[in-house]
């Protein structure tokens, strides 16, 4: 099993969450990566995530937990602080097929199309993805959105 630092990731990657909530974000930073807050952390809620980076490098969040909290002790975050991930990422076996991402992704518009019409048209957004002939290019159609 071979295993891919985080850092070595080149920025802005494709997020996309297990099978069972089929999320799709770009991450735009390693810090954005790694920071969570507590409840996130506890839920592990990127954990079994694929990470799909500029390179094509493809890695799978196969551990996280916390490095250190975020913000200094005096600073109040009393209910849910924000903490510093340590993150381990496992090489994917295999390549995610262009159509499976092209489909997650348009999921994952449906499921949420008020949050994706704020700041584009969903009828060229799905297009454009459709059009899209790498992983990339999905990828630069949503990065306008994010």
């Amino acid at each position: 099993m071979n295993f891919i630092l985080p850092e070595r990731l080149k920025f802005p990657v494709l997020l996309i969450g297990p099978q069972s909530d089929r999320t799709v974000e770009i991450v735009t930073t390693l810090e954005h990566l790694t920071t969570s807050s507590k409840l996130g952390l506890k839920q592990q809620s990127i954990l079994n995530c694929i990470l799909i980076d500029q390179k094509g490098q493809v890695a799978e969040i196969s551990s996280i937990s916390k490095k250190k909290n975020k913000n200094p002790f005096w600073k109040f975050e009393f209910f849910n602080p924000m903490v510093e991930l340590e993150i381990l990422l496992k090489e994917a076996i295999s390549q995610p097929d262009l159509s499976e991402i092209k489909e997650h992704v348009k999921f994952a518009i449906n499921q949420n199309p008020s949050f994706w019409r704020q700041t584009a048209d969903l009828t060229i957004l799905k297009e454009k993805i459709d059009q899209s002939t790498s992983i990339s290019s999905v990828m630069k159609c949503l990065e306008t959105i994010f």
